[in-house]
This record gives C-alpha cells, sequence and structure tokens, in this order.
C-alpha cells in the first residue's frame, strides 16, 4: 500500500516503453523511451541508482532509433539488453557502448524481449515479423569481459588471466572478490 511518488523529474516528455528493475541492487531501476509519435528517433535509455531520485542517459552507440524495452542479464550486472526499432542490442558495459546482438534478426521493430535465466535464451518479439530467440552465452574466462559492482554499471578493471572461478561483484588488484560467478 502507501502512496506512490512521481519520479520523473529529469526524464524526457516522452511515451514510457519499460520500466525494469536490477537484479542486483533494488536502488536501480532502467526506463526506455519511444520518441516515435514527436518524429524523433533518438534512442533513450536512462538508469537510476537512487529509486528515482536522479537518472542518467545510458544510450551510449546505440542507433538513432526508438528503444522499446530492456532486460538486464539476471548473471552479469553491467550487461543490458534492449530491443529498439532496428533490432536488439547488447552492452556489456552498463550502456557505455552497445553492438548488435546475433546473426539472422531482421532489422524491424523489436517490441519485447524476455530472458530465460536458465537456458539463457533471450526472446524477442518482433512487429509482424513473429518472434525469435538467441543463446547469449556467458562472457568466456580469460577475455576480459568483466562486471564491476552489481548495479553500478562500472566494469571492474580485472586482467586478462582471470581463469573464471573467481566471482564477479568485487575488485582487488584488478581480479574479482566476491559475487556472480563467470563460466568456466
Amino acid at each position: 500500500g502507501g502512496s506512490w511518488s512521481d519520479v520523473s523529474g529529469s526524464l524526457p516528455d516522452r511515451w514510457v516503453t519499460s520500466v525494469r528493475t536490477d537484479p542486483f541492487d533494488r536502488d536501480t531501476a532502467y526506463v526506455t523511451f519511444s520518441g516515435y509519435r514527436w518524429s524523433e528517433a533518438l534512442p533513450r535509455v536512462y538508469r537510476t541508482t537512487d529509486l528515482g531520485g536522479s537518472w542518467t542517459a545510458i544510450s551510449g552507440t546505440l542507433p538513432d532509433a526508438p528503444v522499446n524495452d530492456l532486460v538486464p542479464d539476471p548473471a552479469f550486472s553491467a550487461r543490458l539488453f534492449v530491443a529498439s526499432d532496428v533490432g536488439v542490442f547488447e552492452s556489456a558495459n552498463g550502456g557505455a557502448d552497445w553492438s548488435a546482438l546475433g546473426a539472422g534478426l531482421p532489422r524491424v521493430v523489436v517490441t519485447s524481449l524476455a530472458f530465460e535465466p536458465a537456458s539463457r535464451q533471450l526472446y524477442a518479439g518482433t512487429y509482424g515479423r513473429s518472434f525469435f530467440s538467441v543463446v547469449v552465452p556467458d562472457p568466456e574466462p580469460g577475455t576480459g569481459y568483466c562486471f564491476g559492482d552489481p548495479g553500478s554499471g562500472t566494469p571492474c578493471p580485472c586482467s586478462n588471466d582471470n581463469d573464471g572461478s573467481v566471482p564477479g561483484s568485487g575488485c582487488a588488484n584488478g581480479v574479482f572478490t566476491s559475487g556472480a560467478k563467470l563460466s568456466g
């Protein structure tokens, strides 16, 4: 119960397309927007780390297209997936950089995403082209694909000699010391 609080202060006056909580940090959430009605093709993805007190744009290098959904990877704190009007994109660093995910997905409007953690399947629902799935592999040990503190969006500056057995939320001397385990 209780009463609702408006936490949209610094967010754009556009259509909200999704709101997601972070699986690692209860104070962190994400919101995506579409400017389609205003003929605005800008990607708009924001993160709060203080329950909506402030918001930070994390659209990074997304292409200029509306964003329709966002799913955080439940196993790796800085990995995010977004559905946009031109496909699905992933970020390994909390939204600073984005790249197209997988091959074989037509460049169409993707309206929703769903992630099945046990099989690591990401499902994408499209507008008019049915739905697709892709297996999202765990980061490979030794590749430097590392994650910082849960919910921080800041990568851990770990070395490339990590053996895959060290966990992933705390860092000491460039190596993980606690948190979600990398596969290996």
